[in-house]
């Protein structure tokens, strides 16, 4: 896995969104699926307003991102700033077996 970029923009409708861009490259003879847990962002969790859920197939890659959606955020709590850094794991399961494969921590300095 290779985080490939990070963008932001703002959209009349669904707010701010935030990508972590992903490129997953498959090399084994099965198809997998990778999310991404724990994340942060400045040191404050951010699972609840993130998600990253992609499914690959054996010998492909995929480009992908985790997003971060205003359209997420509980009512009274705030998008985060995302001034520092992001934080978290990617888990890849076999795509039938669902037994995990890979943990992998991912830190991702944004200045």
């Amino acid at each position: 896995m290779v985080i490939t970029g990070f963008s932001t923009y703002k959209g009349a409708i669904f707010g701010e969104t935030a990508k972590l861009l992903v490129e997953i490259t498959n090399k084994s003879d099965r198809a997998i699926s990778v999310h991404a847990d724990h994340i942060s962002v400045d040191g404050v969790m951010a699972d609840d307003v993130s998600f990253l859920d992609e499914t690959v197939a054996a010998k492909k890659t995929a480009k992908t991102d985790i997003t971060f959606d205003e359209l997420l955020v509980e009512k009274g709590k705030e998008m985060p700033k995302f001034e520092e850094a992001i934080e978290g794991k990617f888990t890849i399961y076999d795509d039938q077996s669902y037994d995990t494969l890979i943990e992998k921590p991912f830190n991702v300095k944004l200045k």
